[in-house]
């Protein structure tokens, strides 16, 4: 304000009228007035370059200032805006979390059967296995068998032979007793026939318990002989 009080003293200073082309003197005029003046204007102008230099740097603080609330304020309008998108999406975001939830708990039923499967699929393993080792056993049983069966016919075979020699060594043995008692009662048989054709009797004969009975006793006797013996009679 001061400033522009000056400017329009010294603009009433220069419409000073002029008359008949002379100037007024005022006796009591400073004579260092105008440069006190010019000194004053100076200091205002000086002041006025300084406050405008101020003002500039304020000017451009305030302008940093604005830019930086405007990019904070756009920064949040943008989260806003994602914020309201986000809102906005929410029913369509709920309604993919219901449908992971069923597909999760379809996955959880899929799990347990696949689990319950597994569970049964170890069972028939177990299963197949312990019917291949029975089958096994019993292969090896009835290779067990069909070797056991070998060696019992062959010891069956083995034992036939012997029995077989047995009987024919004790068939020899019987038929050299008969043939020793054949010849035992043969002569026992002479020796009747020569005592009954010298005295006419035959002398008792001592039975032993222990002796072979009659059926199995064959005599081997001439028929020529006996023949003979009945035809004298």
């Amino acid at each position: 304000m001061d400033m522009l009080n000056n400017l329009r003293d010294l603009l009433n200073v220069k419409n000073v009228p002029v008359i008949s082309g002379e100037i007024p003197i005022n006796n009591k005029i400073n004579p260092d007035a105008a440069g006190e003046l010019l000194e004053h204007f100076h200091k205002q102008w000086e002041e006025v370059h300084n406050n405008n230099e101020t003002n500039a740097n304020l000017a451009d603080q305030a302008a940093d200032a604005i830019g930086n609330i405007h990019l904070y304020i756009t920064s949040q309008n943008e989260h806003i805006t994602a914020i309201n998108q986000l809102l906005t999406s929410l029913p369509t975001l709920q309604n993919t979390l219901q449908t992971c939830n069923s597909q999760i708990q379809q996955l959880c039923k899929s799990f347990e059967q696949v689990e319950e499967d597994l569970l049964r699929f170890e069972d028939v393993i177990e299963q197949c296995e312990l019917e291949k080792k029975k089958n096994n056993h019993r292969y090896q049983l009835a290779l067990y068998e069909e070797k056991k069966m070998a060696n019992l016919e062959i010891l069956r075979a083995e034992l036939s032979k012997k029995h077989e020699q047995e009987v024919m060594e004790n068939e020899v043995k019987k038929r050299e007793a008969m043939q020793e008692r054949q010849l035992v009662f043969q002569d026992a048989f002479k020796t009747d026939l020569e005592t009954y054709k010298a005295l006419g009797t035959i002398p008792k004969i001592q039975v032993n318990q222990s002796s072979a009975l009659l059926e199995e006793i064959q005599l081997d006797i001439d028929d020529k002989e006996l023949m003979d013996f009945l035809d004298e009679k």
